[in-house]
């Protein structure tokens, strides 16, 4: 449990991205170049391998499709399985 940060670090960044309905993207967005946010880990559990959390986030256009920045300021995760 704590809080990270997401930002241009390839370790901790964020990449959104919308897809068509063939599969294609459609718009993506990121950290990198400016985008920026918090990870809050509120349990981890490593016997079950469950994680749960909230997070934040605003992210950059990073293609020529995608125009305006993207907030989400209540993203939620819980009881996710991680590998």
């Amino acid at each position: 449990p704590g809080s990270y940060p997401i930002d241009d670090n390839p370790g901790y960044n964020c990449q959104i991205l919308k897809r068509r309905n063939d599969g294609s993207t459609d718009s993506l967005w990121g950290t990198f170049g400016g985008g920026r946010g918090t990870l809050m880990i509120n349990s981890m559990d490593t016997m079950s391998r469950r994680i749960s959390g909230n997070f934040s986030v605003t992210v950059v256009p990073l293609d020529s499709n995608t125009t305006l920045p993207l907030t989400i300021s209540d993203g939620a995760f819980d009881n996710l399985y991680y590998e």
